[in-house]
């Protein structure tokens, strides 16, 4: 959950106070590729129009660099015919065959606004540097590039353009991300955290209720 999820809550439910427990990222499943990164960038997403995944075709189409996209959806063969020969569609993927995809990409490519986003976390927990735009949930979860060649973990683009998206796209190509500093982060997320996390408010509001009755 996200503070834009927990205003949502509120506005729908009226109510006051919404504690916010990030969901969390499985860090064990994916991993850092020591010799550094291939020459594609990746997108794995549902293919729906909400997650504008046209979007990064149409960049890619312009750029001509390699965009592999993962998974399937009802506009899927729409996204096909709009895409060029350098971009490929793979779906029904094993877990390790897309931790692979995720460790050897040169970045992921988020261009859609959602709630909260794992797979932009899955990117990051595999070393990877994300090209997001910069609404909704990214906006806790990623590290934004602010000048700081070694400790960011995505670069943001600020509106769903085509030029704005090959901007950011270009503007992390000067860079060198870390791919260390990028996993640290992601590990904030961990499902270990996750758990901690939950117990610990289990916890809290039962003692609470437990005094409640006395």
């Amino acid at each position: 959950m996200t503070v834009e999820t927990a205003q949502r809550i509120k506005d729908a439910y009226g109510v006051k106070n919404v504690e916010i427990i990030h969901p969390d990222v499985k860090c064990k499943n994916f991993y850092i590729k020591k010799e550094g990164p291939s020459d594609y960038y990746l997108v794995v997403s549902r293919l729906e129009f909400y997650k504008k995944v046209d979007l990064a075709i149409e960049a890619f189409n312009r750029l001509g660099t390699r965009l592999i996209i993962v998974g399937n959806g009802s506009k899927k063969e729409q996204l096909q015919a709009m895409a060029a020969a350098n971009i490929d569609f793979k779906s029904g993927l094993s877990k390790d065959e897309i931790a692979a995809l995720y460790a050897n990409c040169k970045a992921f490519i988020f261009p859609q606004q959602e709630d909260y986003g794992i797979t932009a976390l899955e990117a990051n927990a595999s070393g990877r540097p994300v090209i997001a735009y910069g609404k909704g949930g990214v906006l806790e979860t990623m590290i934004p590039y602010n000048g700081n060649a070694s400790q960011f973990t995505a670069v943001f683009f600020d509106s769903q353009t085509v030029d704005s998206l090959i901007e950011a796209i270009n503007l992390l190509g000067t860079l060198n991300p870390d791919a260390d500093f990028i996993r640290s982060h992601a590990e904030k997320f961990d499902e270990s955290i996750f758990i901690k996390e939950i117990q610990t408010f289990i916890g809290t509001k039962f003692n609470a209720s437990k005094v409640r009755r006395r």
